[in-house]
């Protein structure tokens, strides 16, 4: 969304109006997926200075403690097969973090932060988290979402095509897009379960049958 004023003393920012949230329009998930990779493409940029924003190597970390403290408080919901794949996914994403070909990150850019314009088809971001990481975290966002369409059939197969599909639509390294879904996947189904929004379990389901891949 454009950023018309900032009041600093009233933590305060004037933005444009924006209309209905793409999960509001009753669209299916692979539309919805089409708005949000076409909405990502232009928003990922790379002149971000260094130290501003939180890296790809320290979200990966910071997604790896939550998985462990909160399954512990949560009384180990998921298996250790899951947990084992999680640390792995994590320290490969961690490791992988370029500043070369690092962008500027919506981080949480699900169909609920996606907001119609009002003169237009397309649709523009809220509520930004900010990272400079690959753009493959945006897209693992999305990999986590609508988890009762993959338990439709085999949700493995499904979680494969989805992330083929979002690889297809933005030329983004797919499995860099699949482990990143992994983590999000694991880390939203566990917030979720903590605070009981009822997506948990579909979310622990995925995350079992990802887990076998």
């Amino acid at each position: 969304a454009e950023l018309y004023a900032v009041d600093e003393e009233a933590h305060a920012l004037l933005l444009e109006r924006l209309g209905t949230r793409l999960d509001l329009l009753g669209w299916t998930s692979d539309a919805q997926m089409d708005a949000l990779c076409d909405s990502l493409l232009p928003v990922w940029r790379s002149q971000v200075p260094t130290g501003v924003l939180p890296d790809g190597a320290q979200k990966a970390r910071s997604l790896a403690e939550y998985i462990e403290e909160t399954a512990s408080e949560l009384g180990s919901p998921l298996s250790a097969a899951v947990l084992a794949k999680a640390r792995l996914f994590a320290a490969d994403r961690a490791a992988a973090h370029r500043p070369q070909v690092a962008v500027l990150a919506h981080g949480d850019a699900h169909a609920a932060n996606a907001l119609r314009t009002l003169h237009g088809q397309d649709f523009k971001f809220i509520d930004p988290d900010g990272l400079f990481i690959e753009p493959a975290y945006d897209l693992g966002v999305i990999m986590r979402e609508w988890p009762e369409a993959l338990l439709q059939g085999d949700p493995l197969a499904a979680g494969r095509a989805r992330c083929a599909c979002l690889a297809g639509r933005t030329g983004v390294d797919p499995e860099a897009i699949w482990r990143w879904g992994y983590l999000e996947t694991v880390s939203t189904g566990l917030l979720c379960c903590k605070l009981g929004i009822l997506d948990w379990p579909q979310m622990f389901a995925v995350a079992e049958a990802w887990a076998t891949d």
